[in-house]
């Protein structure tokens, strides 16, 4: 080595595991690569893999198996019935969340390792070993009462659970919507629940997640995500632990950007749910990555190994869903277990008034399992990949390897985070850096500036306004009240068609943004907030442009659009001096506010051409704005007649529509489940049949009332 050579140190960690690969690099050019992403929609998922050069998609264990992992595959059989790989895979999982480290590890894979041909000794110590009262029944236990469940992906193992419990929960309450609990549901999880017309509900600490601490590193982690326990406990109160049927947790927390979860607070929440004697589920595709995070951070654990630990974590569950392919790091492979005679089984068999078994929800698990992907070792997984899977779950209890990966994220996050890219989350977690991009795009966007500056500004105008001269005769005109007037029938429905159409009830933009809202938004309260400020804008518009109109003499019966920029403009002119300062924020905010406008009608035809024509979103808004734009330039001639049909006809309509699919159409659970999005608390009672009732025939008239008045909003 040339002693005068440069170097370049990269403050990196040397690793302690690495993977050799060879492989032909596709040439592919940047305009190839347009072409595809255009063809795909711009779905990584469905971008063909042969145009990458580096492949960052990949979940860890998919393509990236370690050579003990290829050695032992070789090692399976493909046998119909119960292959070798069956035996070991289930005794590799006792050894590790069982039997409390490798220091009672029984390890039969190394038999088969050793091609062992004493025929007795594989019946003695793995053939025909009985095992019954944990996660993993064996011998005649694991007919008679199946508790464990080889399948080929954890989204599958997940769809045999939640099926079999969607249909106890029907036969049992037809018709009952339940609530499902979680630090935070994976999105197939959710969906799941949702398909069992359940609702799911996340209770993480939001408030922690997107903190980031001076200098972007923490001594020790805050175990993001953790699930908040009072959040728990007040959820299964308000909605009665009889309609929560399952507590989920996910570890690590993959929804909350793969944050960990620390061992007390698993825990805690298994003393909740036993405590109102519901099951605890896991979700652990991350399950050796949580336990590497708490032999790190959470005192107590420094000095237990990362099988140690496992054994500890599972035996606070009654039940796991798990993808294998993460940390077993195979190429396929899931699993669902529950404890033998526990919880979940004692809730969701059937039994006879003597006590015996009438229907063990074991048995019908393995009747969806075998008539969906096959019986354990054959129609789901390979023999050869169960004996790859059992390997690949040893080695991820090596601290060396999950250190190595661990730490990679961290040096990507920390090199994200020194280079001033907002909003990364930190610490990394284990297998990915996530990035808020709420925060990523704060500066790019308006309406979180511009619009609060504009209600502000509304404010301070409303307070100057009593101090200008002759503002007084509005605000008589304002507080005069005519009770004539209230016999007027007229009065009452243009009063109901500006509440109307003020509330955007016909508004499909309002519905579209809706749909853009994060799963931990509450919606209940989002639609409050929206009706609060909607109504209070509009009333200190009039305690402004009405005063305003007043000091120029104007008739104060006449209204019209463009009342904010005749009458405001003396308005400030008059005061001079900061008020012509104001005047300028003042516009520009009504500008943004106005563009926002825009932009809230353009959103739907967007999200058409999106969703319908599979347009990119670029294409799609340049397309809709030209339109537009064209549209504005030649259609002042017919814009009353234009106006007028869609407000008279379109709208009510449309809401009318909505308002009968929502209601009386859509199924109930299902409603409500949307409705309840975010929020732990369940809906009032009354919700539904207001709405059928009361929301739907106020739509309907309305419509009526628009074509036989001829306008009403």
């Amino acid at each position: 080595m040339d002693k005068n050579a440069k170097h370049y140190p990269l403050n990196v960690t040397m690793p302690q595991h690495c993977a050799y690969v060879v492989r032909d690099l596709p040439q592919a050019t940047v305009e190839q690569r347009e072409r595809a992403l255009n063809a795909t929609h711009w779905n990584e998922f469905a971008f063909p893999s042969g145009m990458l050069t580096v492949d960052m998609l990949s979940d860890s264990g998919t393509t990236a198996m370690t050579n003990q992992q290829w050695a032992t595959l070789f090692l399976g059989d493909e046998a119909y019935g119960r292959n070798t790989g069956y035996y070991v895979l289930l005794d590799t999982f006792r050894d590790i969340f069982e039997r409390g480290g490798e220091k009672n590890w029984k390890k039969v894979i190394d038999l088969v390792r050793t091609d062992c041909r004493d025929i007795e000794k594989m019946m003695d110590e793995v053939y025909l070993c009985e095992y019954e009262g944990g996660l993993f029944n064996g011998g005649a236990a694991q007919m008679e009462r199946p508790n464990a469940f080889i399948i080929q992906q954890g989204r599958a193992a997940e769809s045999v659970l939640m099926e079999i419990v969607k249909k106890i929960l029907a036969q049992r309450h037809p018709g009952k919507v339940f609530t499902i609990p979680s630090n935070g549901h994976f999105d197939t999880t959710e969906g799941n629940i949702k398909q069992m017309g359940s609702i799911p509900r996340n209770l993480y600490h939001k408030e922690l997640l997107y903190q980031v601490p001076e200098g972007g590193k923490y001594e020790k982690n805050p175990f993001k995500g953790n699930m908040d326990i009072e959040k728990l406990e007040q959820l299964i109160t308000a909605v009665g632990p009889e309609n929560v049927p399952l507590v989920f947790t996910c570890i690590t927390n993959n929804p909350i950007c793969g944050q960990p979860v620390s061992m007390g607070n698993i825990r805690e929440i298994n003393r909740v749910a036993h405590k109102y004697n519901i099951p605890l589920i896991f979700d652990v595709a991350r399950w050796a990555e949580n336990c590497y995070f708490i032999k790190m951070n959470e005192e107590g654990y420094a000095d237990k190994s990362i099988a140690e630990i496992a054994t500890e974590m599972f035996s606070y569950c009654d039940g796991f869903c798990m993808s294998a392919k993460k940390d077993g790091h195979a190429n396929m492979g899931g699993m669902v277990a529950f404890r033998d005679k526990g919880l979940f089984w004692q809730n969701f068999s059937d039994f006879n008034e003597d006590g015996t078994v009438k229907t063990d929800v074991g048995v019908l698990l393995k009747v969806k399992q075998i008539s969906c992907y096959g019986n354990d070792s054959y129609g789901g997984m390979s023999g050869r990949d169960i004996m790859a899977l059992a390997c690949g779950l040893y080695e991820s209890c090596d601290f060396g390897y999950m250190h190595d990966r661990v730490q990679q994220c961290e040096y990507l996050a920390q090199g994200f985070y020194k280079a001033g890219v907002k909003g990364v989350v930190l610490p990394a977690g284990g297998h990915a850096v996530y990035i808020n991009m709420d925060e990523f795009f704060d500066g790019k966007r308006d309406h979180k500036v511009m619009i609060p500056a504009l209600y502000v500004l509304f404010i301070a105008l409303a307070i100057m306004m009593p101090f200008v001269p002759g503002s007084s005769e509005g605000y008589k005109y304002i507080f005069s009240l005519d009770p004539r007037g209230l016999l007027d029938v007229n009065v009452w429905v243009f009063a109901f068609g500006q509440c109307f159409f003020s509330l955007s009830v016909a508004g499909s933009g309002s519905v579209i943004y809706g749909s853009y809202l994060g799963k931990d938004v509450k919606i209940r309260q989002s639609a409050i907030l929206c009706a609060l400020f909607d109504t209070s804008a509009a009333l200190l518009a009039m305690f402004i442009v009405i005063p305003a109109m007043a000091t120029t003499g104007a008739d104060l019966g006449n209204g019209g659009p463009g009342l904010m920029f005749i009458y405001l403009i003396p308005v400030f002119n008059n005061m001079g001096g900061i008020a012509r300062i104001m005047f300028i924020f003042f516009y520009v905010a009504v500008l943004f506010a106005g563009v926002s406008s825009i932009i809230n009608l353009f959103e739907t035809p967007v999200a058409f051409l999106q969703e319908k024509l599979r347009f990119n979103r670029v294409t799609a808004t340049a397309v809709i704005h030209i339109v537009g734009v064209a549209v504005a330039l030649t259609i002042q001639p017919w814009t009353s007649q234009w106006m007028d049909m869609v407000s008279i006809y379109l709208c009510p309509l449309g809401a009318l529509t909505a308002g009968i699919m929502f209601f009386w159409i859509m199924k109930k659970d299902t409603a409500l489940a949307a409705v309840q999005e975010g929020d732990p608390k369940p809906i009032m009672s009354w919700f539904l049949p207001f709405g059928k009732y009361v929301f739907v025939p106020l739509c309907a008239t309305c419509f009526i009332l628009g074509i036989a008045f001829g306008g009403i909003g």
